[in-house]
């Protein structure tokens, strides 16, 4: 990746990762697998099911819980992710997330690999399922990635806003990250955090001017895996076929234009 100038320290972590769906992207290597499975049990099974699924990217540690070691990683297939973990010494179990449910694998004594499926609550919320319009889902972050990059010319780029009214500053951020976008050209879609309460939303965005798409819940594996609720503010950025680390916490206008700029600088 071409790069213009370096990035301000606070923005070193907001590096691209690359979507498979419309962009040529290259899988970990053979020995960046080998590393993560290093002796662990049924490391070969389990390097051979990662490069079978597509996985992508670096593996991302888990926060260490009772668990063991636990790996996410990214695959070719947008909403897909892949989770390895290690919870005991002669034991691993590989899960792979959909947008639908999880496929789970357990590697037991000899290898022996049994197969189950679960149903999960990652994109479940509080949005009424029957009100159009009604969640932001991985269907609508594909149409994102792809639009970018079917029309590199027209649209230059788009910022997902997380909001949530309990968060003030989070609310009052919106008018800043417009009118930074602006400036730069990039188009902003605010989406409203999972389990937020719809009535005082809808008071919220009338009182600071946030339509009413952006009153659509977060309902994306992929936006999940991505951690774009781990705070509100948070903005990740969609730039051709690739979208950035997520960016935590409030900016004024100024913040969010430098931001903004150093992506576009090393794009």
């Amino acid at each position: 990746m071409r790069t213009t100038r370096s990035l301000p320290h606070e923005y070193a972590l907001a590096v691209f990762v690359l979507f498979g769906a419309s962009c040529v992207i290259e899988a970990p290597s053979e020995g960046a697998i080998a590393a993560l499975v290093v002796g662990r049990p049924c490391s070969e099974q389990i390097a051979q099911t990662l490069v079978e699924l597509g996985a992508v990217g670096e593996a991302r540690l888990e926060p260490q819980g009772t668990d063991g070691p636990t790996y996410r990683l990214a695959t070719r297939e947008l909403g897909t992710w892949v989770v390895v973990g290690f919870p005991t010494a002669a034991r691993s179990v590989l899960t792979t997330w959909t947008p639908v449910g999880a496929e789970v694998r357990e590697f037991g004594e000899g290898c022996t690999v049994h197969v189950r499926q679960e149903s999960h609550s990652l994109v479940s919320g509080n949005a009424p399922r029957d009100v159009p319009l009604a969640h932001f889902t991985d269907r609508d972050v594909r149409w994102l990635v792809e639009r970018a990059s079917s029309a590199p010319g027209s649209i230059r780029g788009t910022v997902l806003y997380v909001w949530a009214p309990h968060m003030p500053l989070s609310v009052d951020g919106y008018g800043e990250i417009v009118e930074a976008a602006t400036r730069l050209g990039l188009d902003v879609v605010p989406l409203l955090a999972t389990g937020s309460d719809h009535d005082f939303a809808l008071q919220e965005a009338t009182r600071v001017g946030i339509p009413e798409s952006g009153l659509r819940e977060i309902r994306s594996a992929e936006l999940h895996f991505r951690d774009a609720q781990v705070h509100a503010p948070a903005i990740l950025v969609v730039l051709g076929g690739r979208m950035s680390a997520v960016l935590p916490g409030y900016r004024n206008a100024d913040g969010y234009a430098r931001y903004l700029l150093s992506l576009l600088d090393s794009d």
